[in-house]
């Protein structure tokens, strides 16, 4: 086999700056990852004089720069970047800051009956999971990842020592299912959130339901029954997708599901694959069915399992 490579000619780029709000006996460290969120290899120039610091050798393209050290206190500080290198950029200005606490309500709505006396209505029966964007959780074990469990009031559960960024909100019910998920204005269902430790934060306010749809069904393959994954996606809430296992005879359950469009696909299997990516999604949902289902129903759906190439 023959391969024959042409390789382009494009000038390397320089990202340089300075960073504050360390403490100087113990510097700062700094790293980068590209546009995928893959830490990079490369080591700057950092001089703790002047505080600058510099990358070299970067071809164009979008990066993300993250800066950690302490303060004079010891308590840690974190600055994130994001940049589009298409030329020399010589005058970034990091500014370390502390992390943020975010405050989590979470309510349970009843449609069948009102709840037991003295039982309480503003419960947190679920787990809210912050996931960050950047890529660093390899890196960073525990500090871009923090769950929410228990019972608590309101004021009393909070997500602590969040690091500003950028986030995708996981909200996992242990009761119910979830309607609406907010962080102020926005969607947690459906958008990320920043967090600038410079802002006040708000409050993430997560709503429960419990008149939910069940979904049971069987997986085949060239017209048997077969064991298998079964992904279930929500159109309105892509990020509460549901993976069920199929058993020996093909035979699958989903419950407590929120009323409304689905896509449902059955895989051999997920081992291996990253089946939240959104292009996974984009290339095996449209061999999955369409169902649409409503409050407190109960439906059945036969899938033919699709073989999954990566």
């Amino acid at each position: 086999m023959q391969m024959d490579l042409s390789v382009a000619e494009k000038p390397l780029c320089r990202v340089a700056g300075t960073v504050a709000g360390y403490s100087e006996k113990q510097g700062a460290d700094l790293q980068l990852s590209d546009a995928a969120g893959a830490l990079l290899n490369v080591t700057p120039e950092f001089d703790l004089v002047t505080s600058r610091f510099q990358f070299t050798g970067l071809p164009p393209g979008s990066y993300t720069i993250r800066a950690n050290g302490v303060d004079n206190s010891g308590a840690s500080r974190t600055a994130v970047r994001q940049v589009n290198v298409s030329s020399d950029l010589t005058n970034l200005n990091l500014h370390l800051t502390g992390t943020s606490t975010i405050p989590v309500v979470v309510r349970k709505e009843f449609s069948h009956g009102e709840p037991e006396e003295n039982s309480p209505q503003i419960l947190a029966p679920a787990n809210v999971q912050l996931v960050a964007r950047d890529g660093w959780k390899e890196t960073q074990p525990g500090s871009d990842l923090i769950a929410i469990q228990g019972d608590a009031s309101p004021g009393q559960t909070a997500i602590v020592n969040v690091e500003p960024g950028t986030y995708t909100a996981q909200v996992q019910p242990t009761w119910g299912y979830v309607y609406s998920a907010t962080y102020g204005s926005i969607d947690l269902l459906r958008e990320d959130l920043t967090i600038d430790a410079d802002a006040p934060a708000q409050t993430i306010e997560v709503v429960l339901r419990d008149d939910g749809a069940n979904l049971a069904g069987t997986l085949t393959s060239r017209g048997q029954r077969t064991s298998g994954a079964v992904l279930l996606v929500p159109a309105r809430a892509p990020t509460l997708l549901r993976l069920e296992a199929a058993d020996s005879n093909g035979n699958f359950q989903f419950s407590n599901l929120a009323p409304g469009n689905y896509t449902v696909v059955g895989l051999d299997h997920v081992d291996d694959v990253e089946y939240r990516d959104a292009d996974f999604l984009k290339k095996y949902l449209p061999l999955g069915q369409e169902i649409t289902l409503s409050a407190d129903q109960s439906a059945v759906v036969q899938l033919e399992r699709v073989e999954v190439r990566e």
